[in-house]
């Protein structure tokens, strides 16, 4: 395979065959054979017998631009691939397929040239963006020149709408600022970032959590989600009776090289984490706590800014009141609410069911539903806020005609 672990990857040859997988059981030919149909790849090249069958048969061919092989349970997967790389002509690259969930494996087989390793059981979207061609990375900060800047966002109570503001968020930042952006999911057993997009979550943040020496940047790239080109994901949905054994400098791990390649990271930070994310905190740019407008919600905040003054926290301290409208009998008004807090609120969005709804339904923030309103303004709002950049005003005609030609 040592073609495939050149620094540059040869371009696909078009004289020959473009696709070959060979497989090993039946739920995973399944699921192969439905991807291969929708990636527009020939369907008739999809062979069930492992890759014995591979080496096999490719000793006597030219070999094709990519294949797909499935090494099972196989103990030592490097020898069987070495078997299959002596048959390989040069530009063939490779997709493995196995069961065993490990880090360190995926790194060897990396080492190796492996073009991308995929555990079982195997899912039709890691396997069709496994076979989608594959682009020259560009980082934020090739870009920018400086590590991202952070935001957290923290609810003030149970269901006060803090993972929803940190999702619109990122959005906004990525899609209205051009920043890419990704959404820190920190609550690995209840967090509902995923939910809110309609995704998986990844399946790297546990072993990441428990095991910070072995993260780094290729590790990364495989345990966050993609939403888009500048919009990512990485968070977890464990199982509720496998408790995490979380390493004390693993957040702190993952932010460090998470910094390099974004531009904004937003940390949906649980409740229950506040007290011990006091290196978190001193790294942040903001913190966003998300409240209703109740007496209790003051209660809350003004518990969390105690707390956060204490511990010598710096970054801009924002609230912002949501559900704003849903209970108005146990509701303050704004002037008693600001003068208790001692600051004005950043954003006042509105409770609107429908608008919501229609984003769950969708698996999209309801900044990407393309309307308008008072909750979209506002949501919009508490992401200007939350950035630290000023909105600009406008300068008249001169100043969009000038912006127009790349003004800033």
């Amino acid at each position: 395979m040592s073609a495939l672990a050149e620094d540059e990857r040869q371009a696909p040859d078009m004289s020959r065959e473009t696709f070959m997988a060979f497989l090993a059981d039946e739920e995973t030919t399944a699921v192969v054979a439905a991807a291969v149909k929708k990636a527009g790849l020939p369907e008739n090249r999809v062979y069930t017998d492992g890759i014995d069958k591979a080496v096999s048969m490719l000793s006597d061919m030219e070999t094709p631009n990519l294949i797909l092989v499935d090494i099972g349970s196989n103990s030592n997967p490097e020898s069987v691939l070495d078997r299959l790389a002596e048959v390989c002509d040069p530009g063939t690259e490779v997709i493995v397929i196995g069961l065993e969930n490990d880090v360190a494996l995926y790194r060897r087989l990396i080492q190796m040239g492996v073009r991308d390793y995929l555990t079982k059981p195997l899912s039709e979207e890691d396997l069709l963006s496994a076979l989608a061609p594959k682009e020259p990375k560009k980082g934020p900060a090739e870009n920018s020149g400086k590590e991202a800047e952070i935001d957290i966002v923290l609810s003030a109570k149970g269901g006060a709408g803090a993972s929803t503001l940190a999702v619109n968020t990122a959005w906004s930042y990525a899609h209205d600022r051009g920043w890419r952006t990704i959404v820190l999911d920190l609550d690995p057993y209840f967090g509902t970032t995923a939910l809110q997009l309609d995704l998986e979550p990844g399946r790297g943040f546990r072993e990441a959590l428990e095991n910070p020496d072995r993260v780094d940047d290729l590790f990364l790239e495989r345990a966050m989600v993609r939403v888009d080109d500048k919009f990512f994901l990485l968070g977890s949905e464990e199982n509720l009776s496998n408790p995490i054994d979380a390493s004390e400098e693993s957040i702190g791990r993952i932010i460090d090289l998470t910094r390099k390649g974004f531009d904004r990271i937003v940390v949906d930070l649980p409740q229950a984490q506040l007290p011990y994310a006091k290196p978190l905190l001193e790294i942040a740019s903001s913190l966003t706590v998300v409240t209703d407008m109740t007496l209790a919600g003051l209660r809350d905040v003004l518990r969390i800014k105690t707390a956060v003054k204490e511990l010598g926290i710096g970054c801009r301290f924002l609230v912002v009141a949501n559900h704003v409208g849903l209970s108005k009998a146990g509701e303050l008004p704004q002037a008693t609410f600001e003068k208790n807090l001692g600051a004005e609120l950043s954003a006042m969005i509105p409770q609107q069911a429908d608008l919501f709804m229609k984003s769950v339904e969708d698996g999209k923030p309801i900044l990407a539903q393309g309307k308008s309103g008072k909750a979209i303004a506002e949501t919009r709002k508490a992401a200007q806020a939350m950035s630290g950049v000023k909105e600009e005003k406008s300068g008249g005609i001169l100043a969009r005609l000038l912006k127009g030609k790349g003004g800033k």
